[in-house]
């Protein structure tokens, strides 16, 4: 009897601790877990450009809370070209770099998000962009030895191509007189800081306001203004030289009449 009411005795607790685990067991469904904004990546329209060039970016983050992403641009010493802070309003944030006038060399992107709630994120680009010395190829001048010509003079047409990069760079020159006559077709590499000058002759034709047109790589052109005039044609009915033996007749035929009467 003793045994069995020492049973009974614990049978109450062990009822009401099993009660309260099975409480727990449905209220305790799952941890929610808060993190903070993240960066997943930083990606470049291009990894290589050449100076002048524009690289898109664009930096991919979560969460979306509104904190204010700062992007940079580092150059190889450590310092920074571009520094930009705009606020999250959606997964990618986009920026444009345009590189003229940088230096040559390879830049690092790194941007950094600044959640006060939940802590700061930061990325580093691992795929450096390198950026590289260009040519810049550009007419200088397009001139004729003359502004006036006459019919079958020999026109001079000059070009003057400089490059003002600081890497050599390819380009061909076409200078046309008028819509279809070529006076030069060249391919050229032109040095970087270097003026080439070419020259080209055509035989001028009649007319007014005619143009000599240097184009390189079929985009850029400048141009020279000329007009030439039709040569002087003799009177009708006259042979060329004929008025001075005409005068040259008319004087011996004076001096034999003045001689004949003189006798």
């Amino acid at each position: 009897m003793k045994s069995e009411r020492i049973g009974y005795k614990w049978m109450a607790p062990i009822l009401i601790l099993s009660i309260l685990m099975g409480v727990f067991a449905v209220v305790n469904v799952g941890t929610i877990t808060v993190k903070a904004d993240t960066i997943l990546s930083i990606t470049p329209s291009k990894t290589s450009a050449t100076i002048g060039e524009t690289i898109n970016i664009s930096v991919n983050t979560t969460n979306l809370s509104g904190n204010n992403l700062t992007f940079k641009i580092i150059n190889g010493t450590g310092a920074i070209v571009v520094n930009q802070t705009s606020n999250i309003t959606d997964n990618t944030t986009y920026y444009n770099w345009n590189t003229t006038g940088v230096a040559a060399g390879v830049y690092t992107m790194n941007a950094t998000i600044n959640d006060t709630t939940y802590g700061t994120t930061n990325i580093t680009l691992t795929a450096p962009v390198l950026v590289g010395p260009t040519a810049n190829v550009v007419i200088g001048s397009v001139t004729t030895d003359k502004t006036q010509y006459t019919e079958g003079d020999t026109v001079t047409v000059t070009v003057k191509v400089n490059n003002t990069g600081n890497a050599s760079g390819y380009t061909t020159l076409l200078v046309k007189i008028g819509a279809d006559i070529i006076v030069i077709n060249e391919n050229m590499t032109v040095a970087n800081n270097t003026e080439i000058t070419k020259n080209g002759t055509w035989t001028a034709k009649t007319g007014d306001n005619q143009k000599a047109t240097a184009t390189l790589n079929g985009t850029e052109s400048k141009n020279a203004t000329f007009n030439v005039k039709a040569k002087e044609q003799p009177a009708k009915g006259f042979l060329p030289g004929f008025e001075i033996v005409l005068l040259g007749v008319t004087l011996i035929g004076a001096v034999l009449i003045i001689g004949r009467r003189k006798k």
